[in-house]
C-alpha cells in the first residue's frame, strides 16, 4: 500500500472519529438542555406551591384570629 494511501486513510479515519465524537456530544448536549428545562419547570412549581401553602396558612391564621376576637371580646 502507497503511503499516501496509508495518510488518506488516516485522515478519513480522525475526520470519522471526529464526527461520531461531534454526534454523541451533541446528543448528550440535548439530554442535559431537556433535564436543565424541567429542573427549571419543577423547581418554579415548587415555589408556586410554597408560595400557595403559606397563604393559605395566613388565611387559616386570620380566620382563628377573627374567630378568636369575635369569641372572646363579642
Amino acid at each position: 500500500m502507497k503511503i499516501s494511501t496509508l495518510i488518506l486513510l488516516g485522515f478519513a479515519l480522525i475526520l470519522l472519529l471526529f464526527s461520531a465524537t461531534t454526534f454523541f456530544n451533541y446528543m448528550a448536549w440535548r439530554q442535559v438542555d431537556e433535564n436543565s428545562q424541567f429542573y427549571a419547570k419543577s423547581s418554579e412549581t415548587l415555589r408556586h406551591s410554597n408560595r400557595f401553602q403559606r397563604n393559605v396558612l395566613n388565611m387559616v391564621s386570620g380566620l382563628r384570629a377573627y374567630l378568636f376576637y369575635r369569641r372572646a371580646f363579642l
